[in-house]
């Protein structure tokens, strides 16, 4: 090669010098190593075995190395000649296995390599902690410094919208990370064992892991509330500012952290956006599954957990008050807290509760604050959690009624069928009401009522969140909710047309994913009718529309049409009224028809002619007497009016068409139920 340099033809081409010179140094350099013998080799492995300073003695010089990578990003690259010297602590423990060819020999190495690549991640974790100092100050200057540049600008004002100071410290914040990046990613790909160390990947785990822990603190100290706030009735009105405040506080901060994360993103070359609605999913199926943990008999500890990892663990904290254990599960009960049946009542019109004095508690502004603070996915994961939560009562009541009222209410159920009988005729003896009423066994309607109007508030609750996302899905992304919906009625159709010919069109599998998939899509994006879902599968439940029905007349008196809001109210204190604090009709009504929805659709039928009868009975004597007095013809007793309150309502949050209701009721008393006996109302 050196003769060759010589020749004319390369004289003045410095480049093919440089390259010869090159290639010359690279064969001294394979001749010397070829020229090493077996006693070199064996003594510089013994020189350079740094087995012995794996564990306290290389973790004593960890806080050396974080200094270190502080003071100069750069100086990672010289880390890679430690990592591969600690290899040498694999050899002690793996040769004898390998001498002997055991099987154990992979896991064994596979072992030691994920111990070490442990002590990889904790020395290089101190550059993504080092980033999130910095970007607290980026979070800072984004949020409180910088102004909104508006589209059109005074040039009297350019310079008090250019805030050169403020643009200058987040240019030098910008520049501190990106330094850091540079010097993580100047560090070659290494070999540790059996597994390869990518520093690219070590990086986006450990701000992914820094995310996960800025994310949790967040949620777990923004999301308090103390019990003291909802104690009282009078401080309902002052509780929802307070917990909308906390709602706007928390959407503040995580979305400072989101604005501020993903301006980072290029300069530490991942995908921010990405990377925030992955690790922001995981926390909150996290939280929701450990929250559900409560009402499952065999529950998932959180180290099995699908949603932990090693390498980015989600934090745990301590519970803030002894009904939940994480902040969506204060979340989801105080959101039910705010909106309790006892204090609130829920107005269809307007989609929201309000106190007595008229006073919106919770409406759609409220959901539209929650939405932005827990997203989309948070949303979801309340949603998740009351569904456990009315699973829990549901299955509570059934069990209720098998061992109680099947025992001892029985044979009265039993008589109240036989002297009903036909449902489609006239009862020729309304009191037999009131008889069967008292004949039931005392306290029985306490539980059940506390049960059913759980299950109807935290249906209500379903129903908003679902209005809520199906909203936001079709703002966002018109096209997925179109598509979802187009795929949701074909599917529909299919099941229609399989039972009426099932030869011809058969039914899903049981393993297509088709039906859940499409189902856990439709759940997330609000399409669906939380009020047609079955929570339970059950055997057949004797009597349970006639209980059912009963139990409706036992409350249908605390209630009375109020013609203003066209609702049933709680009625006012005097006639009638109820000792104590009445449930919102609505509620009541909508766990009446969940609970009959569990079952077959003749319970439903066989519920609404319970009460079809019941209207004809009271408007009977109510026909007579104004025959006898000449009072107008379209005035209803009160009893009446409720009850055909209470049947209109049932039938529109059941989506029943109105002519089965006309089927059995004339549409002159549907239409006329304004007219109201005044005196006793």
């Amino acid at each position: 090669l050196e003769e060759v340099e010589q020749f004319h033809q390369f004289g003045p081409s410095l480049q093919t010098k440089q390259y010869l010179e090159d290639t010359r140094g690279y064969l001294m350099d394979m001749v010397r190593v070829g020229n090493l013998g077996e006693g070199t080799l064996a003594t510089l492995a013994v020189v350079s075995d740094f087995g012995f300073a794996f564990g306290p003695i290389i973790s004593a010089y960890t806080d050396h190395m974080h200094q270190r990578i502080r003071r100069d990003p750069f100086s990672v690259g010289k880390l890679r000649c430690l990592f591969l010297k600690l290899k040498s602590m694999m050899e002690v423990p793996l040769l004898r296995i390998g001498q002997c060819g055991s099987r154990d020999l992979l896991s064994v190495g596979e072992y030691y390599s994920l111990q070490l690549v442990s002590y990889v991640r904790a020395v290089l974790e101190v550059i993504p902690v080092s980033m999130f100092h910095t970007l607290d100050r980026i979070i800072t200057i984004q949020t409180d410094g910088l102004k909104e540049l508006p589209a059109r600008l005074e040039k009297d004002r350019l310079r008090e919208f250019a805030q050169l100071d403020e643009r200058f410290q987040l240019a030098e914040a910008t520049h501190s990370i990106a330094a850091f990046t540079q010097g993580i990613l100047a560090m070659e790909r290494t070999f540790v064992g059996v597994i390869e160390i990518d520093p690219r990947q070590i990086l986006e785990d450990g701000l992914r892991k820094q995310l996960v822990q800025r994310i949790a603190h967040i949620g777990h100290t923004e999301l308090v509330f103390s019990s003291t706030e909802t104690s009282f009735f009078g401080k309902v009105t002052k509780v929802s500012l307070r917990f909308e405040e906390r709602l706007a506080a928390l959407a503040q901060k995580l979305e400072g952290l989101r604005r501020s994360f993903e301006y980072i993103q290029d300069y530490v070359n991942i995908y921010g956006l990405r990377v925030w609605q992955q690790e922001f999913q995981r926390i909150i199926s996290y939280m929701v599954e450990q929250e559900c943990n409560t009402f499952l008999k065999k529950q998932v500890p959180h180290w099995q957990s699908s949603f932990q990892s090693a390498a980015i663990p989600i934090p745990r904290f301590p519970p803030s008050d002894e009904h939940s254990v994480n902040f969506m599960g204060r979340l989801t009960r105080q959101l039910l807290q705010q909106t309790h049946p006892a204090r609130t009542m829920y107005l269809y019109p307007l989609s929201g509760w309000f106190d007595a004095e008229g006073r919106e508690v919770v409406g759609i502004r409220t959901f539209a604050v929650l939405k932005e603070s827990v997203g989309v996915l948070g949303l979801s994961g309340i949603d998740r959690l009351v569904c456990f939560m009315v699973v829990h009562r549901l299955q509570a009541t059934l069990q209720y009624y098998r061992n109680r009222v099947a025992a001892d209410a029985a044979k009265v159920l039993q008589y109240f069928e036989r002297t009903v009988e036909p449902l489609g005729g006239l009862l020729e003896r309304p009191e037999v009401y009131d008889k069967v009423l008292r004949a039931m066994p005392e306290g029985m309607w306490t539980p059940l009522l506390s049960a059913i109007v759980f299950i109807g508030h935290a249906q209500l609750l379903r129903r908003q969140i679902a209005v809520e996302v199906s909203s936001t899905c079709k703002m966002d992304s018109n096209s997925l909710s179109c598509a979802l919906e187009t795929i949701n009625e074909s599917l529909l159709r299919d099941v229609r047309a399989h039972y009426l010919n099932p030869e011809l069109s058969p039914f899903p599998g049981e393993e297509s994913p088709l039906l859940p998939e499409i189902s856990q899509y439709l759940t997330t994006a609000g399409i669906h009718n939380p009020v047609a879902q079955i929570y339970v599968t059950t055997e057949g439940v004797d009597h349970l529309p006639a209980l059912i029905f009963l139990f409706t007349l036992t409350q249908l008196p605390k209630y009375a049409y109020d013609a203003h809001l066209s609702v049933l109210a709680p009625r006012a204190k005097g006639k009638g009224a109820a000792k104590g604090g009445t449930a919102d009709a609505c509620a009541l009504i909508i766990g009446v028809l969940t609970v009959l929805r569990q079952f077959h659709s003749s319970h439903a039928q066989n519920f609404i002619q319970y009460l079809v009868q019941y209207i004809r009975a009271m408007l009977q004597p109510n026909a007579a007497s104004q025959k006898d007095s000449k009072q107008s013809p379209t005035t209803f007793s009160t009893e009446a009016t409720t009850a055909i309150c209470f049947l209109e309502d049932f039938a529109r949050y059941g989506n029943i068409p109105r002519e089965v209701l006309q089927m059995n009721v004339p549409p002159f008393i549907m239409d006329n139920r304004d007219a109201i006996d005044t005196h006793d109302r």
